[in-house]
Parts: C-alpha cells; structure tokens; sequence
C-alpha cells in the first residue's frame, strides 16, 4: 500500500503474524528511527 510509513508496515506485520498463529506467535521489534520513513510514497501531483 502506498504512502504507509515503516511502522505501520511493521505493525501490519505484527498484527498478522498474531492473527496466523492465534497468538503463539507475537512478534518484537526494535527500531531506533528517529523520524518517519516512508516506502513507496506517491506524490500527490
């Protein structure tokens, strides 16, 4: 999906992973980004 920052991503992920293993799997992250990073961002042109 376009214009999801990183942790959205990653939080997507999460969530899934959870949801596909009925909760025996829960995911942890760490991320030490300081601002938002955006992947596949579309412009608005």
């Amino acid at each position: 999906q376009p214009n999801l920052t990183i942790d959205e991503i990653m939080n997507d992920v999460c969530d899934s992973v959870m949801r596909e293993t009925n909760d025996d799997q829960c995911p942890f992250r760490v991320s030490s980004l300081r601002r938002k990073v955006y992947l596949n961002q579309q412009s608005t042109a």
